[in-house]
């Protein structure tokens, strides 16, 4: 009855009793009682009567017969206790099993919340881990035969919320803190293609193939990340770590795409198709949320027909190829998403066509692509392909780098794309936290070095950080702005790294808590969150008038 008034008054679900003296008076003359004590008087003593009836069923019994509350740890904030009351009435302790060990787990559980720097972002971002879980039993035994993957859990509650909730709905993941290695480095790009390509080999179809591929990446990806809040690996290595599980992947997935496809459209005799990666993956610097940009490249005889009951012509059919293998990657199957795609780099963009051909993509790059395309360029890589191809596509890619340029108007093209990237993200850069867009932050140093890479054909890092190396030695900057820019770009990385593992959209440290910030204070060696804003600013202004100095007056 007493639910019912509350809800009736709130027009809303809930279950919380009014804190103010005007909310309870209400609710007690909706129950026809005026006098709030001798109404309250009665509904508190039967609030004891259950709680002491349920405790005495529920709760561990301490020394002495006294019934020991097993959350007594966390205090008593009541926006904690509110939390934690509801979890009974989660999915995943519907069942009695799951309430049966969950009541064992419980003091173990509160000790750990509450050594947390704040327990009660803690308490909550473990409540977005509890609610994802469709079912308990299997999860919750886990943690009870194995404390350690507890003590990991709660690490990720009070340092990354969005990997909390992610692991809420992909707990199945956590099984791989248990495999000999987890806490090792990945290893090389081709052992990881190897153990890809075993695990989905096992796969009984199609879609077996791409639920495995998704269980694979998200366990790789699980794995980057804990080494990353357990400062196992640097954000830079975690980079490079997530970009060799994209490319497993692609590399794996590719020939069972192709093979699909073939059931239907047959092949395309002497044809081959590769992948090229841009932007953070080409570099080898993807982070936690990383999308993959790609271009998809073939070669083929031009009037060829596929072999298939229902024959395409070549562009139909790489075209229609290119869209399977999107749709592989981007599908929400049983096991999630894979990667989102992003093709917009494509000679022509989103005019173009999804596939190009080898010919017509070292023909644009020669003859009809921007300057901000050629800058976009010098993160390719050829990702998948056979040697010919990837021969093909490298020399279309130096050729088009290693063209003779007009320094001047190299420069007023990257003064006028800076302008318009600042007129069009101006709100953007004006947020002390922003990392990427902004005088220079990150966009805005890489569009300096991929300057510098196209005016120095010599230089052929395609890593912001090697290429600043290589652009010091031929001459493009000298050792001081080299290392401002190398400082600032290393700083807005590392940030960039941990937020985009333990935070969603919009980087704000304080949105993580204490353990997000003790982190980034720890990575960064700034001594406090004001201290890193000011750092942020100060690496920021740097690299700046560096970027100014090196562009001359048409910077602005």
């Amino acid at each position: 009855d007493l639910e019912h008034r509350i809800q009736m008054l709130e027009d809303a679900q809930t279950h919380i009793y009014p804190k103010s003296e005007d909310g309870r008076a209400r609710i007690a003359a909706l129950c026809g009682e005026r006098d709030l004590a001798a109404f309250e008087a009665p509904v508190k003593a039967r609030f004891q009567a259950v709680h002491d009836s349920a405790e005495g069923f529920f709760a561990r019994e301490a020394p002495g017969g006294a019934v020991e509350d097993p959350w007594a740890p966390l205090g008593d904030d009541a926006q904690v206790r509110g939390i934690v009351e509801q979890w009974d009435s989660l999915p995943a302790l519907k069942a009695e099993r799951s309430q049966e060990i969950f009541a064992r787990l419980a003091p173990g559980l509160a000790e750990r919340l509450s050594g947390a720097a704040r327990p009660d972002a803690a308490v909550r971002h473990f409540d977005g881990f509890l609610r994802g879980l469709p079912a308990g039993v299997q999860v919750l035994s886990l943690f009870e035969a194995n404390p350690q993957i507890l003590d990991l859990l709660v690490d990720i509650c009070a340092t990354a919320p969005k990997l909390a909730e992610y692991l809420g709905r992909n707990s199945q993941v956590m099984d791989a803190v248990l495999t000999p290695g987890f806490f090792e480095p990945l290893g090389a790009a081709q052992a990881l293609k190897a153990e890809a390509d075993t695990l989905l080999a096992r796969a009984s179809d199609y879609e077996g193939e791409l639920d495995a591929a998704r269980i694979w990446v998200h366990e790789k990806e699980f794995q980057v990340g804990v080494h990353l809040l357990r400062r196992l690996s640097t954000p830079r290595e975690a980079g490079v770590a997530y970009s060799d599980v994209a490319d497993a992947a692609l590399a794996v997935l590719l020939p069972r795409v192709e093979d699909a496809f073939a059931v239907r459209h047959g092949r395309i005799e002497g044809g081959s198709m590769a992948i090229v990666g841009m932007g953070k993956l080409g570099s080898h610097e993807m982070t936690a949320s990383s999308d993959l940009d790609l271009i998809v490249i073939y070669d083929a005889p031009g009037e060829a027909q596929s072999t298939g009951a229902r024959s395409l012509p070549v562009k139909t059919y790489y075209a229609r190829l290119t869209q399977a293998l999107i749709n592989a990657l981007t599908a929400r199957t049983a096991q999630g998403l894979l990667y989102d795609v992003d093709m917009r780099l494509r000679p022509s963009g989103r005019q173009g066509p999804v596939a190009t051909s080898a010919a017509g993509f070292a023909a644009y790059q020669r003859d009809e692509a921007w300057t901000w395309e050629h800058l976009a360029l010098t993160r390719a890589r050829v990702v998948v392909g056979d040697d010919a191809l990837r021969k093909m596509i490298g020399a279309a890619i130096d050729g088009a780098l290693g063209q003779a340029r007009d320094r001047e108007k190299v420069v007023v093209d990257i003064c006028e794309m800076r302008a318009r990237l600042g007129a069009a993200k101006g709100k953007e850069a004006q947020d002390r936290w922003e990392l990427k867009q902004g005088p220079g932050r990150m966009l805005d140093i890489e569009l300096l070095l991929q300057t510098g890479r196209l005016l120095h054909p010599e230089v052929t890092s395609r890593s912001p950080f090697g290429m600043i190396g290589q652009l010091q030695a031929c001459g493009f900057v000298d050792a001081t702005a080299a290392r401002v820019l190398g400082d600032a770009l290393d700083l807005f990385a590392s940030v960039q790294h941990l937020g985009r593992l333990a935070l969603h959209e919009g980087f704000a440290p304080d949105k993580g808590g204490p353990g997000l910030s003790a982190l980034l204070c720890a990575v960064t060696g700034a001594g406090s969150l004001s201290g890193l804003e000011v750092l942020l600013a100060d690496r920021a202004a740097a690299a700046a008038q560096v970027i100014n100095d090196v562009l001359g007056d048409r910077a602005g």
